[in-house]
């Protein structure tokens, strides 16, 4: 994980200015219009703009090489992937990678890896905007060790939501893969 750190802070970032941007929105909007809070806020939605161009700008440089399946792109993704911070505007970004990560070459160790993520955020209470690009991206990764995998969250999982949702996604995967359907 060499990339981790900067994709975390970056996030970090985004999280604590959108936090602030919302504290703002909370305590003037029942007064004002939406046109005045944003007139009001707008050094707060530019701080929280400004963060996430700078997170964008840090993963740029990844796609095109990540979209001809360099290694070392691939594995920057998933250290990008790996971090877990909630941020404004972070899910696209993660739906966009899980999206095209289903024609980029992986070896088994990125593969290993992109499965732990994937149970990672299936198994975390509450919906998160890649989560069905992610449970697309399983149908084509489905192995014997990913369907016991979700079988075991589906059964023990924290919540009764992780739960259902790792039914749910056991069941597509089942249901779609190319490997549970008998075909090459």
């Amino acid at each position: 994980m060499t990339q981790e750190t900067p994709y975390r802070q970056k996030m970090q970032e985004i999280e604590a200015a959108d936090e602030i941007f919302q504290a703002g929105w909370k305590s003037l909007r029942p007064n004002h219009s939406a046109r005045e809070t944003y007139r009001l806020l707008d050094r707060e939605y530019e701080k929280r703009n400004q963060v996430v161009a700078e997170f964008y700008e840090l993963l740029s440089p990844l796609w095109g090489p990540f979209l001809s399946g360099a290694p070392k792109a691939v594995d920057a993704v998933l250290d990008f992937l790996e971090v877990d911070v909630p941020a404004f505007r972070v899910g696209y970004a993660k739906e966009w990678f899980y999206r095209r990560l289903k024609r980029v070459p992986l070896s088994e160790q990125q593969r290993s890896r992109l499965l732990d993520i994937a149970i990672a955020i299936l198994g975390q209470p509450g919906y998160r905007r890649e989560w069905l690009a992610l449970s697309r991206l399983l149908i084509v990764l489905a192995d014997g060790t990913l369907i016991s995998r979700l079988e075991r969250l589906s059964r023990l999982g924290e919540t009764d939501f992780v739960k259902r949702r790792a039914t749910l996604v056991l069941e597509k995967v089942i249901a779609n893969s190319k490997v549970y359907r008998g075909e090459p």
